[in-house]
This record gives structure tokens, sequence and C-alpha cells, in this order.
């Protein structure tokens, strides 16, 4: 990419590019020299001054000899043991305290040049379409990406989804965190797919903290993605929340939601922000008389002009005439 030849659509999917691969990409798209990049790594040892020893675990400073017990340590020691508890968790078998991995805590600072304002406008200045999608990507490699795009102002389309089991990305829950940040700055996305990238109800949680302060995002599809009613609430209660919100295609297909999730659906697509035109709930697992509320919010939804419900139980009698009624007046 040469300085003023910036490339407006960027196709990568399918090249098993993993996190080493996305990780140069990002740095690219910020146009930061390889030398002033800091790759995530899987463990981070902590950084010991000059002439000590470094100790994988407290008990093993402990039992040198002469070293004393361990309540005998003095309170420097105790509140650099007690910060490595907080960020490091639960020592594993063999007592050694591991460090997330660099994805779940980078920083800009640590992501990004400090002259990388001037790089977005140079390398990113016409990135459009951006397509990542199977490439074995994790929360670590996403993490760089989100970082290197949030200060793009001309990126509208970003694909992380998957279609199949093979070289699939998986954001999860970790990523989330990252894409929450980048929601919050870049305004110029206009369509995300993250399709089968394992959010959960806590990456649910995260995306939805974004989609509180985004008002560029017209399309997203969050299908398989293995959130259930809570993921759903999350989704409502940001989307209300948020007055200016543009949103206007939602997948949310083969997520095992229910009537609890749907009723929360139903909620969203009666108020006054709602502007869906198109829904797709197929595999949601809505049944029974309980998800009787969500064909009630399409009755009263005036902006939806396509419903995809394939792969449901719309068996019940009451459901049924309900539907009938909802198409007739909204559909």
């Amino acid at each position: 990419m040469e300085e003023g030849h910036g490339i407006s659509r960027l196709i990568l999917s399918k090249n098993c590019l993993g996190d080493e691969g996305v990780t140069h990409l990002a740095a690219c798209l910020v146009g930061s020299p390889s030398n002033a990049w800091r790759a995530p790594s899987s463990k981070i040892e902590p950084k010991v001054p000059d002439g000590q020893v470094q100790y994988k675990d407290w008990r093993q400073k402990s039992a040198e000899p002469g070293a004393g017990s361990a309540m005998e340590m003095s309170g420097q020691e105790r509140l650099k043991i007690d910060k490595l508890k907080h960020m490091e968790g639960e020592p594993s078998e063999q007592g050694a305290y591991e460090r997330r991995t660099a994805g779940d805590d980078l920083n800009s600072s640590a992501l990004i040049p400090t002259n990388s304002k001037q790089n977005h406008q140079s390398r990113c200045a016409e990135l459009v379409v951006l397509d990542l999608s199977q490439n074995c990507m994790t929360h670590a490699g996403a993490a760089c990406l989100f970082q290197a795009l949030r200060h793009n102002q001309t990126l509208v389309q970003l694909s992380l989804g998957n279609s199949d089991a093979r070289h699939k990305n998986n954001v999860g829950a970790r990523g989330a965190r990252h894409l929450r940040e980048l929601l919050q700055i870049n305004q110029s996305l206009s369509i995300l797919d993250l399709k089968g990238n394992a959010l959960c109800d806590q990456g649910m949680f995260q995306l939805c903290q974004g989609l509180r302060h985004n008002t560029g995002l017209t399309h997203l599809n969050i299908s398989q993605n293995g959130f259930s009613a809570f993921g759903v609430e999350f989704l409502k209660d940001a989307l209300i929340a948020n007055a200016k919100n543009g949103l206007q295609e939602l997948d949310i297909s083969y997520n095992n939601v229910e009537a609890h999730g749907v009723s929360h659906l139903s909620t969203f697509i009666q108020h006054e922000s709602c502007r869906l035109k198109s829904l797709n709930v197929e595999g949601c697992g809505i049944q029974g008389q309980h998800s009787l509320n969500f064909f009630k919010g399409l009755k009263k939804c005036q902006t939806l002009r396509q419903l995809k419900a394939e792969k449901n139980d719309f068996s019940h009698p009451v459901l049924r005439r309900a539907l009938t009624a909802a198409l007739g007046s909204s559909l």
C-alpha cells in the first residue's frame, strides 16, 4: 500500500491468517513499521529488577533455606503478591501464576504508535470493505484489529463471520471488550458480521455497551453466538437507550433465546427508537403461548418489512392466530 494509494476493498476470507497474520495486517492498516508494533504473546512474565531472582510462585521463595516463612515477607512483597493474584487469578496446579493472554489487557498505547493518527489518514483513508471471515482468528488478533480500525473514518463493512466449521474465527467475550471501544469511536462502520464468533452473554454485554454510543451501524449479524435471553436483554436496553441508533437489519438466528428473549426483542420493536426493516429469528426456540408478546410486538412495529422465523414452533393455536394478525398489519 503506497502512500496516497489506499485500498478500498480488502477481501481476505478463508486464508488461515491466524492471530499472527491479523496482527501484521493491523500493523499495515495503521501504517506502523514492524519494529514499532508489539504483537500480543500468549504469556507475559512480570518484569524483575536487575539483581533480583524471579520466582514463579511466592511459595518457592519461602521454601528456600534462610528465606523464612511466607508470613515473614515484607509488606512490599505482600502487596506485589496480592497484585499478581488480582491480575492472574488463582495459581495453577504447579503453583505458577499465568497471565491472561495479551488480548485481554492491551491498551491503545501498546497497540498503536504515537503517530497513529497520521498513519490512519495515509494508510486507511480509502478503506471501505474489510472481509476477514474464517481466518482462525481469536480474541488476541481481534484486539489488534479493532484497535487499528478505531479511528478509520471510511470503513463501512467489516466481516468476521463464519459460514462453516473450518478455520473459524473466535472473537469471544475477550475480543468483544475491544469491539466495544471500536463501536464507541468509529461511527462510519455500517455493516458488521460476527456470525459464529462465540460471543455468549458476556460478549453481548460488551458489544451492547458499544452500541449505546454508536449511531452509524445499520446491519448487525450476531447469528450462532451462543447467547441466551440475557444477551437479547442487553441488546434491547442498549438500542432503547440510544435514541439515535440506526439499526435496520438484525440477525440473531440460531441463538437459543426462547420465549424470554423474544419478549425482550418485542419490547424493542415496539419502541419509538426501533427502525428495523429486516429481522431474522430463525431457530431461536420460539414456541408456546409464552412467546405471544413477540407477535404482539410485530403487530405494532410499523417499520419492519422482512421477517425470517423458520425452524421455530408455531403449532400452538394462539401463536398461529397472533402470527396471522401480525402479518396482516405490519409486514
